[in-house]
């Protein structure tokens, strides 16, 4: 866990531009803590998850992806099964959205149970929200 302000001034920026190529500031940040997925074997990153907690119930996986050499493997479903068990133990409930042209992220939400329960749009992209409970 790495916390927010820690978060914006040492990773948020460079994080994204890895995992996206995109530039993303920081300021668009407005979590509570990130997470950092990390290969114990060779202490390389594999992905990252920001997160913002609506309520004591509910997380919301602000931004997050996996970094180049993890995207498509089984170490990125590695990476993605292992936060959603942690929200599992710490939430009732977790929300997240994916871009509309994302197949595999949508494939795999599906895949671990998230239902799409909304649209919404950002900077021209159509973003598909999902939500899972947590039984």
């Amino acid at each position: 866990m790495i916390d927010s302000e820690d978060w914006k001034k040492n990773y948020s920026e460079q994080a994204h531009l890895i995992a996206f190529g995109k530039d993303k500031p920081a300021s668009w940040d407005r979590i509570d803590y990130a997470m950092l997925m990390v290969d114990k074997r060779t202490n390389a990153p594999g992905g990252y998850i920001t997160c913002r907690e609506f309520d004591h119930e509910t997380v919301y996986w602000q931004f997050g992806g996996a970094m180049p050499g993890t995207k498509g493997t089984l170490w990125s479903l590695a990476c993605f099964d292992a936060a959603l068990d942690w929200a599992r133990r710490a939430y009732r409930r977790i929300t997240f959205v994916v871009e509309n042209t994302n197949f595999a992220m949508l494939k795999l939400a599906m895949k671990r149970g998230f239902q799409i329960v909304g649209v919404r749009n950002f900077h021209g992209a159509v973003l598909l929200e999902h939500m899972k409970e947590f039984a």
